[in-house]
């Protein structure tokens, strides 16, 4: 497992049982912005090649985010702001 991987999968676990429903809005904006990058990279870079199991491991991530806000409303709320969109 690389270093990245590694970060993104101690991220799930902050997620999954550090801040469960206390996240603020503005922290899962920027941490699912972070992760989408990850996944997809930057808009308008040129494509490169990223390992597998890092897009695993972000998507893994990216799934215990949305699982966590979805009983915070107003954890939630933060990826429904426009300036999110």
């Amino acid at each position: 497992m690389i270093l990245i991987e590694s970060c993104l999968e101690s991220l799930r676990i902050i997620i999954v049982h550090g801040w469960k429903t206390k996240i603020s809005a503005k922290l899962v904006q920027q941490i699912f912005s972070l992760l989408t990058f990850i996944i997809e990279g930057v808009p308008g870079a040129a494509k490169k090649a990223r390992p597998e199991e890092t897009i695993l491991v972000s998507f893994k991530t990216q799934h215990a985010l949305l699982d966590t806000i979805k009983s915070s409303p107003l954890a939630a709320a933060g990826l429904a702001e426009e300036e999110s969109v």
